[in-house]
């Protein structure tokens, strides 16, 4: 059994009585990020428009940062009455566009373009978002850090709050040297925690364990 994170694997041996393995997922890193290159004002945030999300904390994040435009890529389930008032709000703020949902591509380009990935998350998994942003070289600005890794690794910033979260926001994209090493941290994670040459020996290990110690085909 596999979990994505150490709070997964805690969580399933303590209310399930599992014994699961952490095991990241592959994320393969691109270019370097050429840090002139990039709007350190523009803040892409994606995600669905639901309560678990809490992209209403985005939008105070927008009205108390209105000298950075925010980017928010993604859609609601289904149009009830969150999702309308959301959309109503961001409606008034001059500085949040709502795009709604994109092709990867095009969700891949504002990943290369933007200065953070801002998360507003309640609880995750391990995102995936984190893993597109990192592969592009951008950092985070999050509620949720995943095993503390964000904080532990360099690749953002962490807040419990959105005054917090401000704060470090501006911190971070207002200073250039502190902006490009968490760009380098990022693209180094994503390259030593979650390339395919790191991640598929180790899912190799784990399917030629269940097979009963049979290897695996290769493949060419």
């Amino acid at each position: 059994r596999l979990a994505l994170t150490e709070r997964q694997r805690a969580m399933l041996a303590e209310h399930f009585r599992v014994q699961a393995e952490v095991m990241p997922v592959f994320c393969e890193p691109l270019a370097a990020p050429v840090a002139g290159s990039r709007d350190r004002r523009l803040l892409v945030w994606v995600g669905r428009l639901a309560p678990v999300k809490r992209p209403q904390l985005l939008l105070e994040l927008a009205e108390r940062l209105t000298d950075f435009n925010f980017a928010v890529i993604g859609q609601a389930n289904s149009e009830d009455e969150f999702a309308a008032g959301i959309k109503s709000r961001a409606g008034r703020l001059t500085n949040v566009r709502l795009l709604g949902k994109l092709a990867p591509a095009d969700v891949a380009r504002h990943y290369a373009s933007a200065g953070l990935l801002v998360n507003t998350s309640r609880f995750e998994g391990f995102p995936v978002t984190f893993l597109e942003a990192w592969r592009h070289g951008l950092p985070v600005a999050t509620m949720f850090d995943p095993d503390g890794v964000v904080s532990a690794n360099g690749l953002g910033v962490v807040a419990s709050d959105v005054e917090g979260l401000a704060g470090a926001i501006r911190r971070l994209c207002g200073s250039p040297d502190q902006w490009s090493a968490a760009a380098a941290a990022a693209t180094g994670y994503a390259r030593t925690h979650h390339s395919v040459d790191v991640v598929a020996g180790q899912y190799e290990r784990v399917i030629e364990r269940v097979m009963g110690g049979v290897r695996p085909a290769a493949r060419g």
